[in-house]
């Protein structure tokens, strides 16, 4: 699955020419043609790799479009490349208390906006440490939407155990419970999702030590990096309530 970006633009020649800029260098594009349009693509229930927003749009400009993103759960940590002709002070001083740091000036070229956008998208892979559903699907000779189904399994699961592991139970259940955490650690590896993967391993190491400190600051970790992959795929494919993939 290519990265998919959103491209903000009020004017139509510019707009086309990011457009094709994009997809030929591979990437998958869908278009606003103002600030609030495009606030309603980001907010909506598909989710994007990166978005370019043009500063200067009617109804609302690139910065209160950023701002939005900047304050949202969900969307927060969405890399934003802001396309301009203007290079004011103002402009990067707001822009700048926004953590946005990437900018494509007109007139555009080609090289340098494949470059950046690649560039962006590879970060955010790599913070997120979640693997893309296209590299993960090839790697295993499955579908994407089965490695989406099967993430979201696993995300499941690791919910419903961290209770019972915050009950420091013993004996066999204690064993039990070793076991389905190192099963979830395998699927979360198998899945590309590293991040996961090394919050159980710690969790792993600090059950059943006695430190109650240690498990409970563990537990913490695996709870926040299951919740930020849930809201990654719940951008991306739309879950129910149950937490798996329609």
């Amino acid at each position: 699955m290519p990265n998919r970006i959103l491209v903000a633009e009020d004017d139509p020649s510019s707009l086309t020419i990011l457009r094709l800029m994009l997809e030929t260098g591979g990437f998958e594009v869908v278009t606003a043609k103002d600030g609030e349009a495009a606030w309603a693509l980001l907010a909506g229930p598909t989710g994007f790799d990166a978005c370019i927003l043009d500063i200067m749009m009617p109804k609302l400009d690139g910065l209160v479009v950023a701002k939005r993103v900047r304050e949202h759960a969900q969307l927060s940590d969405l890399p934003i490349i802001l396309c301009t002709a203007l290079n004011d002070r103002t402009t990067v001083d707001r822009a700048s208390a926004l953590s946005i740091v990437h900018y494509i000036v007109k007139p555009y070229a080609r090289e340098h906006v494949l470059k950046l956008v690649g560039q962006v998208c590879a970060e955010r892979e790599a913070a997120l440490k979640l693997a893309s559903f296209a590299r993960t699907a090839q790697r295993l000779g499955i579908g994407e939407h089965h490695v989406a189904q099967l993430l979201g399994d696993v995300i499941t699961e690791t919910s419903e155990l961290i209770p019972r592991l915050r009950a420091t139970p013993t004996g066999a259940d204690e064993a039990d419970l070793r076991i389905r955490l190192n099963g979830l650690k395998g699927g979360a590896i198998n899945l590309g999702a590293s991040g996961l993967y090394e919050s159980l391993a710690t969790l792993e190491g600090n059950f059943g030590t006695g430190n109650s400190a240690a498990l409970e600051d563990s537990l913490r970790d695996v709870e926040r990096e299951n919740s930020r992959l849930k809201n990654l795929l719940a951008a991306r494919t739309v879950l129910p309530a149950s937490g798996r993939p329609r």
